[in-house]
């Protein structure tokens, strides 16, 4: 009998005896991708050649049947073709797949650059490894990822299986932003776990711990997050870290809120003292303002203003615009909560002023959806379905998730008072 399965792979090997010397060389790399499709600029690095000429010898690929372009500028290989191209070894395999790491390296950190309001990187900061996308600001960054993660997803694993571990925590460290605008939670946990096993350093491997914990986080299991954050407080303070310490700390605080508010608040206090010790200065502010929000929820409102007061205090010593906003979202939120609507709106519209400023659209959806909680508590409601809804498309023009699912419960609270009246 004919053996079917052998057939189109005896039909690669007699195309790929007809190519030049420079086509054969890219086809055989290209089987070297761990993921399941690749662009010129991914060519190009595993070639390590110009982009015209990665260019030039994929469509020649294409035009003899070894690979598929089932979208512009994205090529694949059929499943049998693949496994024949990963048959032929190259001497310099190695190098090129490192190649093609650094290209992802240096792509995600441009995206998280683009993507994390808390970041003082620039793009010009960056060493270009070779030819790369244009990524050019928040939208051009998110399309990439979502592009890329499914090959993201194999470079990481590929990277952490085949002796690349800094590859592979570097990598899910830079997409954190991503994952807090655009979900993909079991990515996130998944990749994260990886990570973590792969990680060949205790401060790399708490880092990343830090990162799964947020992924738990944002999932909304709270108990898994803070597991996993001791894991990650273990490391840190056998590694004498104080400022990882005290980070984690917060963290673990912020997981005990939807738990334990008593072991949240004391989680807080212990990370407020270690980050005093280690002059952390940005830190501290933090933990001040989630200090605040936990005595907010529990109607400790002296200590709510006196934690908010200090926050905002240290955010504008130190010039920070973003932190600055949020501290005066949580005093907003205070003031509306002990009924004193006008300074709350002093305070919304000094956050959404700051929010623009910085140019922080996902913190501006919170400050316009805090305006529209004001106006609902004065009694205006089309005022406040006003708020709500711009905040909403805000939220999800930034495609933070969480954010919008929080949002839309307050418009559906607002309407569902409007028709009570």
């Amino acid at each position: 009998h004919r053996d079917l399965h052998s057939f189109p792979t005896r039909r690669s090997s007699d195309l790929y005896r007809r190519l030049t010397e420079q086509e054969q060389r890219l086809f055989a790399l290209l089987g070297q991708h761990p993921g399941t499709s690749f662009d010129p600029y991914q060519a190009a690095a595993l070639g390590d050649i110009p982009l015209p000429e990665a260019t030039r010898i994929l469509d020649e690929l294409v035009d003899v049947h070894l690979l598929r372009e089932p979208a512009p500028d994205r090529y694949r290989f059929h499943d049998l073709v693949r496994g024949y191209a990963r048959t032929i070894t190259e001497p310099t395999d190695r190098e090129a797949v490192t190649r093609l790491l650094d290209h992802y390296r240096y792509v995600t950190e441009l995206a998280d650059i683009l993507l994390n309001p808390d970041t003082d990187g620039k793009p010009t900061d960056l060493t270009q490894p070779g030819p790369v996308p244009a990524i050019s600001d928040r939208d051009t960054a998110i399309a990439w990822c979502e592009t890329e993660l499914g090959n993201l997803v194999a470079a990481v694993n590929h990277a952490a299986a085949h002796g690349w571990p800094t590859y592979a925590w570097q990598l899910v460290d830079k997409l954190h932003w991503f994952f807090r605008h655009r979900g993909h939670a079991s990515d996130w946990i998944a990749l994260s776990g990886v990570a973590a096993r792969a990680a060949d350093d205790p401060a790399g491997r708490a880092h990343i711990l830090r990162q799964m914990a947020n992924a738990y986080y944002y999932s909304h299991d709270h108990a898994a997050s803070v597991a996993v954050l001791r894991e990650a407080l273990a490391l840190y303070r056998e590694a004498g870290d104080l400022w990882g310490e005290g980070a984690t700390l917060s963290n673990i605080g912020n997981g005990y809120i939807e738990i334990d508010t008593t072991e949240a608040i004391r989680h807080y206090q212990e990370a407020l003292a270690v980050r005093e010790r280690s002059g952390d200065e940005r830190g501290i502010a933090v933990t001040l303002g989630n200090l605040c929000i936990v005595y907010i929820h529990l109607e400790r409102y002296a200590e709510a203003l006196d934690h908010g007061r200090r926050a905002l205090a240290m955010y504008e010593r130190h010039g920070d615009l973003r932190g600055t906003a949020m501290a005066h979202g949580h005093l907003s939120n205070l003031y509306l909560r002990i009924d004193q609507p006008d300074q709350a709106q002093v305070h919304a519209r000094r956050e959404m002023e700051l929010t623009r400023q910085a140019g922080d659209r996902l913190v501006e959806a919170s400050a316009v959806d805090d305006l529209g909680l004001i106006h609902r508590h004065n009694g205006d409601y089309a005022l406040a379905i006003k708020h709500h809804r711009e905040a909403l498309a805000m939220a999800r023009e930034v495609g933070q998730l969480s954010l919008v699912d929080e949002i839309e419960g307050n418009l559906r609270a607002t309407e569902q008072a409007q028709r009570e009246r």
